[in-house]
């Protein structure tokens, strides 16, 4: 008797896991198809937008980013067309996952990966403010050092460069 229902529990058991198995196996196919359809969409995607971005030149804007002072110490070479493509692919990637997570049914997972998905247009919205603030920096610092060259003082590219920073700082 004992026997029996040891066998039956078993039995339960292992058809519970494999009912299981079974409900999840056609999700997991679902969620790497999605992943790998991301994949190929994503690559595309950037190509497009790199592409695009190369034919409106705006890498130029990265040139006159390139040719200031603490850009061109730091020994990075900014090219805006490779930075937004890739921003552009795992943003699209990581909606992908995020599609993916929902085919799989896991609610927290797919909770930290719309929330990584949200924090994108923050981190856009950074990177511009950055931009927008080196550049305004570089201007004022070139224009106090000429204006400062001009009337003789001798500390002039030190009083720029410090301004320079001070904006920097207070902007970004």
């Amino acid at each position: 008797m004992y026997f029996n229902n040891s066998i039956n529990l078993l039995s339960g058991m292992l058809g519970e896991m494999l009912s299981n198995f079974l409900t999840v196996v056609p999700k997991l196919v679902g969620a790497i198809v999605l992943i790998i359809v991301g994949l190929i969409v994503s690559k595309m995607a950037a190509k497009f937008v790199k592409n695009l971005l190369e034919k409106i030149q705006i890498d130029k804007l990265g040139d006159k980013l390139n040719e200031i002072e603490i850009v061109e110490k730091s020994n990075i070479k900014i090219k805006f067309s490779k930075v937004l493509s890739m921003v552009t692919y795992y943003m699209m990637l990581i909606l992908f996952m995020l599609m993916a997570t929902d085919v799989l049914a896991m609610p927290a997972i797919s909770a930290l990966v719309a929330s990584l998905f949200n924090l994108i247009p923050n981190l856009i919205v950074a990177m511009i403010i950055l931009v927008i603030g080196v550049l305004f920096s570089e201007a004022v610092r070139k224009m106090v050092q000429a204006t400062l060259d001009s009337l003789g003082i001798p500390s002039a590219k030190m009083i720029a460069s410090f301004l320079f920073y001070f904006l920097f700082i207070t902007i970004s």
